[in-house]
């Protein structure tokens, strides 16, 4: 079977996803080929001018040719176009997908159904998808890690430079979060879990990264001509660890 995988190719979380599972594609032998999508000013779209300096993904660039499976790893707004293009040919097309909340956006259900499966990343989207009304087979592929082929140490050495070293000893285990400092990805939320879970004693460590501007709330300041100015995260941070004056400390 040859597969036709689409995908955004930035740096964004979708796009790193797919990136993983076109690796693990290429190991398994599996016929693929790959169309990856760019930002411009109208959205994404197909790009021919990608530069890669991965001979892997290059050698998986799509040149044309026959599939029997198209699979598209965009939010569902991009579906549409790849949809038809499949249905023309009469071929199957499966939509890779994640939501964050406990409900999709409204018009995600009718898009989603037009599909012959959607994939999803772990069994609490497909409670998620099917409450939402998506009706076809939901089926769940976890996210690969971007690390899985790299020793822990050369992470280490590599990205965790600028920790603390006890932040990354062998003896303490390390919980991971990404994501944009709004209500949606929530952070917030992340760093309440951990300081209620786990105390000063033990032998554990969180690591977040986030963006410069708390979108959650907003504030005027004089600097910005009163204009309405997001604060930063860390002022939520230093809230929520008032009691916690170690880690006050270090912030």
């Amino acid at each position: 079977m040859k597969i036709r995988y689409i995908s955004w190719a930035d740096n964004t979380g979708y796009a790193v996803a797919a990136k993983s599972y076109l690796f693990a594609f290429y190991r398994a032998g599996q016929n693929i080929s790959w169309t990856p999508m760019l930002p411009n000013k109208h959205g994404y779209s197909p790009s021919s001018e990608l530069q890669l300096g991965d001979s892997v993904l290059a050698g998986l660039l799509a040149k044309g040719g026959d599939y029997d499976l198209m699979v598209i790893h965009t939010v569902p707004e991009y579906y549409a176009p790849w949809v038809a293009e499949a249905r023309s040919k009469g071929k199957r097309v499966l939509g890779y997908t994640v939501w964050e909340l406990e409900r999709l956006p409204d018009h995600w259900p009718a898009i989603l159904n037009q599909l012959d499966a959607v994939v999803v990343p772990c069994s609490w989207n497909v409670e998620v998808f099917r409450h939402s009304g998506v009706t076809v087979p939901i089926h769940v592929v976890p996210h690969l890690s971007q690390f899985g082929d790299l020793p822990g140490q050369v992470l280490r050495e590599a990205d965790y430079r600028w920790l603390p070293a006890t932040a990354t000893s062998p003896d303490r285990f390390m919980f991971y979060s990404i994501g944009h400092w709004s209500n949606r990805k929530a952070p917030n939320l992340v760093v309440q879990a951990f300081l209620r879970a786990f105390g000063a004693n033990d032998p554990v460590s969180l690591l977040v990264k986030t963006s410069r501007n708390d979108v959650t709330r907003w504030h005027r300041h004089w600097r910005n001509a009163f204009r309405r100015r997001h604060p930063s995260p860390m002022l939520e941070l230093r809230r929520m660890l008032k009691d916690r004056e170690p880690l006050l400390q270090s912030l």
